[in-house]
């Protein structure tokens, strides 16, 4: 959460990226990006979305003052269902788009190995490193049961470097 005078400061800064009329959309990922933009976005006339990527408390000040935009966005059909139970967004109105990667597309096929491959990709913070750190920790026992197996894991964040170190 940031303090008072840094949202303020946010306001004020999106207030006058929005009113250059350069920006046709908004993406939130936060419950607080979203409520610091949201009348902002509909003054200025800008597409406003927000992406819900987990579960989230759900107090009822936090229901009250939640902004989920002009079409909410969830990464899986378990967090619409989340959105209609906690927030009553009613599941049609609700995109759902899984975080995913093309790997056809994003891994040239010479670097394309025979074998079994696992592709994990997050943000690799404190509070979304666990898969990782996981994967990491099961690694030994993978590979003693698949010998061909890969393990790439990407992302970046403050758990980068320690996540390298799980992993050799």
């Amino acid at each position: 959460s940031l303090a008072p005078h840094a949202m303020i400061y946010c306001r004020a800064r999106l207030r006058r990226l929005l009113r250059s009329g350069k920006f046709d959309v908004v993406h939130s990922h936060s419950r607080l990006a979203s409520l610091l933009c949201a009348d902002i976005a509909k003054k200025y006339a800008v597409g406003f979305f927000v992406t819900a990527h987990a579960r989230f408390s759900t107090s009822f000040l936090r229901r009250r003052f939640s902004r989920w935009g002009d079409a909410p966005i969830a990464v899986s059909e378990d967090l619409r269902q989340y959105l209609f139970e906690s927030y009553r967004i009613q599941p049609p109105l609700v995109s759902v788009i899984p975080n995913g990667v093309d790997s056809t597309r994003f891994c040239p096929s010479d670097e394309r190995r025979q074998g079994r491959t696992v592709l994990f990709l997050s943000r690799l913070d404190g509070d979304s490193s666990l898969g990782a750190r996981l994967l990491c920790a099961v690694a030994p026992r993978l590979y003693a049961k698949y010998p061909n197996l890969c393990i790439r894991i990407g992302g970046g964040g403050s758990e980068l470097a320690y996540i390298r170190e799980l992993a050799r």
